[in-house]
């Protein structure tokens, strides 16, 4: 994984594996190993990151569909309002028809007075639906912005509790390959604290749950 340098090497339940990559010889120091290491178990780590994911998936997915769904309600909600505009438009005619059949309804341009009235009430209504409609929008997809920020974030701390248990294991591995290797008495690894074997990183393990598989000695 980035950020663990070339370990992979490392991440390996197999203890003959490991004895091979460390030079141990001494029969006591391929001994203690044995005992003492109980091997790197990845499918914990693979569960950890796929709940990681699949919380990220789920979460972003509920969202997509609330603001889907919103979406078609504001979307609906407009429609319904325009069709009562045009259905009162249509009242309002056939009510001016009416009142200019009864005859001197227009002597002094009250017709023409009583359709302008009617046509601004129409058009301001009808401004303040769009008006509502864009607002109802804005504040969906202004809801949906957060959520997947906040989504991401979360997938973000999940990931680095991985990558912090991850860079623990090889730090306690390292540490206690060090540790062994002074049971040869000619000397030979020397372990530095904070560098196994290059790959960088203190790795303190910071926030993680997720077990080590260093067996007793970890």
């Amino acid at each position: 994984m980035a950020g663990l340098g070339d370990m992979s090497k490392y991440f390996t339940g197999n203890v003959g594996s490991l004895i091979s990559q460390f030079g141990f010889k001494d029969p006591r120091q391929i001994e203690q190993f044995k005992q003492l290491f109980q091997g790197f178990k990845p499918e914990t780590y693979l569960q950890a990151w796929g709940e990681t994911e699949n919380r990220f998936g789920e979460r972003t997915g509920m969202l997509g569909e609330r603001l889907s769904s919103g979406l078609g309600n504001v979307a609906s909600q407009l429609e319904t309002g325009i069709e009562g505009l045009r259905q009162k438009g249509y009242e309002a005619g056939k009510t001016v028809e009416s009142l200019l059949a009864k005859g001197g309804f227009d002597a002094f341009g009250g017709a023409d007075k009583l359709k302008r009235k009617m046509d601004i009430g129409r058009s301001q209504s009808l401004e303040d639906m769009l008006e509502k409609a864009a607002f109802g929008k804005g504040t969906l997809q202004r809801q949906y912005t957060s959520g997947i920020s906040a989504a991401e974030q979360e997938r973000g701390v999940g990931r680095g509790a991985i990558y912090a248990s991850l860079q623990q294991y090889l730090d306690k591995l390292f540490g206690r390959a060090g540790t062994i290797y002074g049971l040869d008495p000619t000397g030979g690894y020397q372990y530095t604290p904070g560098d196994p074997g290059g790959g960088g990183g203190t790795g303190s393990g910071t926030g993680s749950s997720i077990g080590t598989g260093m067996g007793t000695y970890v």
